[in-house]
């Protein structure tokens, strides 16, 4: 499955909604998926971080009964430079997960 949603939010009031936004749509993902399969989630957002991302990632499968091994991570090409005084540039996520039951 692969998810590529639009931007879920534009500024920081907006944040929490998206992270619970990306949890919500990755359990419908994991939902569609057997165990072995591959989940391909996106994030198009500053305001969410790598690592917030991340952790939505893992909400939704501890809340599906779901294990997520990554298999890649990526952000954005070196055609998308990040300025260093301008982090909030960095706002393509890519996480490739194999889905797993629970051990």
């Amino acid at each position: 499955v692969i998810l590529d949603p639009p931007s879920f939010a534009r500024d920081r009031k907006s944040r929490p909604a998206a992270e619970r936004a990306y949890v919500r749509l990755n359990r419908l993902a994991l939902r569609c998926l057997r165990s072995g399969g591959l989940l391909a989630s996106a994030s198009c957002t500053s305001q969410v971080s790598p690592q917030a991302f991340r952790e939505a990632l893992a909400e939704a499968a501890r809340r599906e009964d779901r294990r997520l091994i990554t298999v890649y991570e990526a952000g954005q090409a070196v055609d998308h430079p990040v300025p260093v005084h301008f982090p909030e540039a960095r706002y393509l996520k890519f996480v490739l997960s194999r889905v797993m039951p629970v051990l």
